[in-house]
């Protein structure tokens, strides 16, 4: 009569070594809802630079301790176990000097296909320091990573991320995007799909068009790809839709994707500019054109509380804006464990 359903995945990644590791991923659906959750225990040993930072003493700046400034890159951060994706390498490297990103496995995945964009080599903590340049290199990066992806499996769905300072769930204040693609839609998304499919159907128009052209009052303006408007009910503190074309990532130009890396870019430091130290951001794209009818790419932005030495979260782009738990802890373990204690 229960059904508990879960599915196991085995997340295969390189060491900087060269050593294959393997990352044990469940994502399990609640027997009575059919809500989503996903499961790393591994993720419990991520390295956090606050951490490591209040552990030494003596002249430690944030640089020194941190793993994605360039310097430690050959000695920190994963590789591709196919060379068909980053070569002989295993990275996805893009841009040069003070604009050079790179693309690699995430060492503790919550998603089948889970990358890393470390944004350039230097460590920056505030939006406007880190250049433009930066940020278009980065979206090439993740299409080119991307295009190998539906070369091998078909279209994939795809998320673009940004945890950006510990208020917002990063682990490493070093600026770094986290890309999530999978077969199947993320939960919040498919909530939106289907509302807007709804609406749609129901009216003979897309609710997102509508949105952009007929909320004046809280219209914020239009860039180079994305027209911007405050959320009328927001899901977190000062949210904002950034509303784009209605197509997948595979049917954008070169220029296109350029347009979309620097209007994210042009949001990100808009907020800055209001006085936002922390935010979370993403960029959900449709897998179909016909689902794009609907539901065109949509960005979001949200600001979190400003960065303190004693303060982390543990709420990133997944749990708002995808309402897709990330947990360390088995339940078994846990159940385990407690029965011991009480």
């Amino acid at each position: 009569m229960l059904a508990f359903i879960k599915e196991v995945y085995e997340i295969k990644s390189m060491d900087p070594s060269g050593k294959e590791e393997v990352s044990i991923l469940e994502i399990r659906h609640d027997p009575l809802t059919g809500r989503k959750v996903r499961i790393n225990v591994t993720r419990a040993k991520r390295p956090h630079v606050v951490t490591a930072l209040t552990k030494k003493e003596g002249g430690v700046t944030e640089s020194d301790a941190c793993i994605f400034c360039e310097e430690k890159w050959d000695e920190t951060l994963q590789r591709f176990v196919d060379e068909e994706i980053g070569g002989k390498e295993g990275r996805i490297i893009a841009g040069s000097g003070k604009s050079k990103v790179v693309l690699v496995p995430n060492k503790y995945p919550f998603a089948k296909n889970h990358t890393i964009v470390v944004l350039g080599g230097n460590h920056e903590t505030q939006i406007s320091r880190i250049h433009k340049q930066t940020w278009i290199n980065a979206f090439l990066a993740i299409r080119k990573y991307y295009e190998y992806l539906t070369s091998k499996h078909g279209r994939q769905y795809i998320y673009i991320n940004l945890n950006f300072m510990y208020p917002a769930g990063a682990s490493i204040e070093h600026p770094h995007m986290q890309v999530v693609c999978e077969d199947s839609v993320l939960y919040a998304h498919h909530l939106l799909i289907e509302a807007s499919k709804k609406f749609r159907r129901k009216h003979g128009k897309c609710y997102w068009n509508l949105l952009r052209n007929e909320d004046k009052e809280r219209f914020a303006g239009s860039g180079d790809y994305f027209d911007f408007v405050c959320s009328f009910a927001p899901v977190a503190n000062a949210e904002t839709y950034g509303i784009g074309e209605r197509k997948p990532l595979d049917g954008h130009t070169t220029d296109e994707v350029k347009n979309v890396a620097s209007d994210f870019f042009r949001m990100l430091r808009a907020y800055e500019n209001a006085g936002f130290k922390s935010m979370n951001a993403t960029i959900m794209f449709p897998l179909t054109e016909k689902e794009a009818e609907s539901l065109p790419v949509l960005a979001r932005f949200i600001a979190r509380p400003d960065p303190n030495p004693h303060y982390t979260c543990d709420r990133g782009f997944m749990e708002i804006f995808y309402e897709e738990s990330v947990i360390h802890t088995l339940p078994e373990e846990l159940a385990e464990k407690l029965s011991k204690l009480l």
